[in-house]
């Protein structure tokens, strides 16, 4: 067996993989390039490998034209019952303006069902995608909708996307990814 392979063996049945993971969300959180927590995450990363013993650790720089910040996320329904919801932005995505957005809803039970709209025929409106996922979907599933959906809705000439979280279990905590445009 050749040496990463055993090394990677034996980190998860030793359990050191998910310690691993578990202590940079924990400690670190979300990493974003170009961010603060990213330069953190490379600083713990270079200590950690070296309080297990490795010698040969370096890190590499790369050139970031810009970072994207996460900011203060907030949103609500105001009628016909008030209520606020959990949500977080999709790494990437273009800011709110300061005043809001306040616009009716359109929503849609999957990601086919917004695609299936006519360009420019959800003008003005926030586009909510609902669609969830079960487990081994994730990439399936989340990809087209976070990745494609911003962009794809914007066609159809929404003011707003939101999409119901990435994540398969069922508590209320947002899960996130990012955009492309």
């Amino acid at each position: 067996m050749k040496t990463a392979e055993r090394l990677a063996e034996q980190a998860i049945s030793t359990g050191l993989a998910l310690e691993i993971a578990t202590d940079l969300t924990t400690e670190i959180g979300p990493r974003l390039f170009g961010s603060e927590s990213e330069k953190q995450a490379v600083e713990w990363a270079a200590k950690r490998f070296e309080e297990y013993g490795f010698d040969k650790i370096w890190t590499e720089s790369f050139p970031v034209d810009r970072g994207w910040e996460r900011g203060l996320e907030t949103a609500e329904i105001t009628l016909p019952s008030p209520q606020g919801l959990v949500i977080t932005a999709l790494g990437g995505s273009v800011a709110t303006p300061p005043e809001g957005i306040e616009a009716e809803i359109a929503l849609f039970p999957t990601i086919q069902a917004l695609l299936d709209q006519p360009e420019g025929s959800l003008s003005g409106k926030i586009a909510v995608v609902a669609q969830a996922m079960g487990i081994g979907e994730y990439g399936r599933i989340s990809g087209p909708i976070r990745g494609n959906g911003p962009s794809e809705a914007a066609k159809r000439g929404v003011i707003a996307f939101l999409m119901r979280s990435a994540g398969t279990d069922g508590d209320r905590m947002a899960h996130t990814g990012g955009t492309r445009y």
